[in-house]
């Protein structure tokens, strides 16, 4: 209760693209803080947590972004996903 978060919300789902029938995945995590802080970017270290997941996702050619108002949400995006996980 002292958390300027009190819940998080995360979504995964699956999506097809008929034409093609690959499958990408999105995910989805959004709290109810405050946000991020403006200068994010500076305050990643090349060894953090969040540097980290950005140079997996890249390494499965997907995008990840950061909406920081009115919370803090993360969206994940890994396209060709089955490809993707026989080629790590």
């Amino acid at each position: 209760s002292s958390s300027p978060a009190n819940y998080i919300h995360m979504q995964m789902k699956i999506e097809e693209n008929r034409h093609s029938g690959d499958h990408s995945v999105h995910l989805s995590v959004q709290d109810s803080g405050r946000g991020f802080p403006q200068d994010l970017q500076k305050v990643c270290k090349a060894n953090s947590g969040l540097a980290i997941v950005k140079r997996l996702i890249a390494r499965l050619h997907g995008e990840i972004n950061f909406v920081s108002e009115p919370s803090a949400q993360i969206s994940i995006i890994v396209p060709h996903i089955f490809h993707s996980i026989r080629h790590i």
